[in-house]
């Protein structure tokens, strides 16, 4: 209880004590004198056990709970009791009896790090304490313990409800961590700091920790505090991490430089990263042609001129640009449509099979399939490189798209020769093309070559291809076919079997209804869709089942 709540009435004068009392909870009574009163410290102790009452706080725990438990003994006391005594002897001014009660009750409880946490967070709750400290005070008790696992757990802990530690907790984390030789796990707190919390201040203070223990900072040390200041936006504290790398004679590397360089394109500030790259060049770092993928990033944004731009000085500065800058700048150029395939001969660099995958996906998106089939043939007889799957599967969904289904069919039966097995999307792709032209027949075929069992999405193909058709026989051929192999319909099968009873005269009738209500028992909501079959097939029916469309509304 706070001083402030013992109103001065509510004492009583002790004659004999020459004292105000007040009753304790333990049933006895604290003994506060004129002076106490005066001098506004410690101003009160209770004689029968470990309480005392102050002019600045709640009635505090002291002595280290040993009167208690002298009495009761330690075994007695649940966790709950123990850790709300914790909790709150962590408001005292000094931490020492609260950080002596934690690391004696981990050593006495047989308790996970997670359950000592949860307790406390708990007590935190129960006492309405907004400070964080007691959470603190728990990993410094482990780090005293050099338990270093429950360390790691709890600093895990605290990051799930957002809370950090204090500088001192840190340096007691790296402090144990190092004397376990848990170098790694240092590293990543050192980044969890930064790249989390944000506070650079409190990094360079652990830097300097480091330091003080005879651990220097490195390449990964500085890559990190550079990384830090750029996720923050401040591209200037960056610069100045750079020169106190330097002066310790550490040499940035390429990721140093990519990270900036990435981080103020990021930002937009692109006349920034241009400047950065030229200091790079000059001083001590030339960064190389990965860095200089910075072309990927005016790719990205349809700045083409800017990437070809770059490119021109790689090539300026003798660097040679690898065949990955080249498909990033084909990709946007087949967009504009440009070409760079004869620029890349001249300079004897091979387009390889992503180049070829980029130009045959974009000619098949343009719709332009010939050219797609012509830059195939010529990637085999003339380069060289040999087609994978992906590559077949981006042309026959070409073709398929196009309504060339034969022209797919005789790319099914090359990948056959050349021994390259079709996947699901090959497969569902040419069962789709051929539900398309109406040759359901032939897709249901494709089931019995399947190299992996079919799954809803194959037989939803042939649901809508029969629906569409009207072979409404079929659609509940394939439906009990689903069904007997463990496979469920979803909102899609639904709508195709609604769709064809409705499209073909029987959507007023009772299979409708029965599969409305499956559908809606099933959870699956009725969707535009299945409103508008149903609508359909009541106006071709009569205007008398509407009630169809009405019991829907009421489901």
């Amino acid at each position: 209880m706070s001083y402030d709540d013992v109103e001065i009435e509510d004492m009583e004068w002790n004659q004999e004590l020459q004292a105000f009392t007040y009753p304790c909870p333990c049933g006895d009574l604290f003994q506060i004198t004129k002076e106490d009163l005066r001098l506004g410290e410690e101003i009160a102790r209770c004689p029968s056990c470990s309480l005392y009452l102050t002019s600045e706080s709640d009635v505090l725990m002291v002595d280290e709970f040993d009167l208690i438990r002298v009495r009761l003994g330690p075994d007695s006391l649940t966790t709950e009791c123990y850790l709300l005594a914790v909790a709150i002897a962590a408001r005292c001014p000094s931490l020492k009896h609260a950080l002596h009660l934690l690391k004696e009750f981990i050593r006495s409880r047989p308790l996970s790090s997670r359950e000592v946490f949860d307790g406390l967070v708990g007590a935190r709750d129960r006492l309405s304490i907004s400070s964080t400290i007691v959470l603190d005070l728990l990993i410094r008790a482990y780090c005293e313990l050099r338990r270093g696992y429950g360390v790691m757990e709890c600093f895990g802990l605290m990051k799930r409800i957002r809370v950090w530690p204090s500088v001192e907790t840190w340096n007691c984390m790296f402090s144990v961590l190092i004397r376990l030789n848990e170098i790694g796990a240092v590293w990543g707190l050192f980044g969890e700091m930064i790249s989390k919390e944000g506070d650079l201040k409190k990094a360079d203070e652990v830097v300097g920790y480091m330091e003080g223990l005879g651990i220097s900072p490195n390449i990964v040390t500085y890559n990190t505090l550079i990384y830090g200041h750029a996720l923050k936006g401040d591209i200037d504290g960056a610069d100045m991490a750079l020169l106190r790398m330097k002066a310790k004679g550490i040499e940035p590397d390429s990721y140093t430089c990519g990270s900036l360089i990435n981080w103020m394109y990021k930002y937009g500030d692109i006349g920034k990263a241009a400047a950065f790259l030229r200091k790079m060049e000059v001083s001590w770092c030339v960064p190389n042609a990965v860095v200089y993928n910075l072309i990927s990033g005016f790719c990205g944004c349809g700045d083409v001129e800017k990437a070809l731009s770059y490119r021109y000085q790689m090539e300026k500065r003798g660097r040679v640009p690898t065949v990955s800058t080249y498909n990033i700048s084909i990709q946007v150029l087949m967009e504009k449509s440009r070409d760079t395939e004869a620029e890349m001969q001249a300079k004897n660099i091979c387009p390889n099979e992503i180049t070829y995958s980029i130009l045959i996906s974009s000619c098949c998106r343009a719709g332009d399939v010939g050219k797609a089939l012509r830059l195939h043939d010529e990637m085999a007889l003339a380069k060289g490189v040999l087609p994978d799957l992906g590559m077949f599967n981006t042309l026959i969904v070409g073709h398929c798209e196009n309504a060339n289904t034969e022209h797919a069919v005789s790319l099914l039966k090359e990948m056959e020769r050349m021994k390259i097995a079709p996947d699901k999307v090959t497969y569902d792709t040419m069962m789709q093309s051929y539900c398309r032209v109406g040759k359901v027949e032939d897709a249901y075929s494709l089931l019995d070559v399947m190299s992996r069992r079919p799954d809803c999405i194959s037989y939803n193909i042939l649901i809508c291809g029969y629906s569409k058709r009207g072979d409404m026989k079929d659609v509940m051929r394939i439906r009990d076919e689903m069904l007997s192999l463990g496979l469920d319909l979803n909102w899609l099968t639904f709508n195709a079997i609604l769709e064809g009873l409705c499209e073909h005269g029987e959507g007023a009738g009772n299979h409708a209804e029965v599969f409305l209500k499956e559908m809606v028992y099933k959870g699956i909501n009725p969707d535009d869709s299945t409103y508008i079959s149903l609508i359909k097939g009541c106006t071709r029916a009569s205007e008398g089942n509407t009630f169809l469309i009405k019991d829907t509304a009421r489901i």
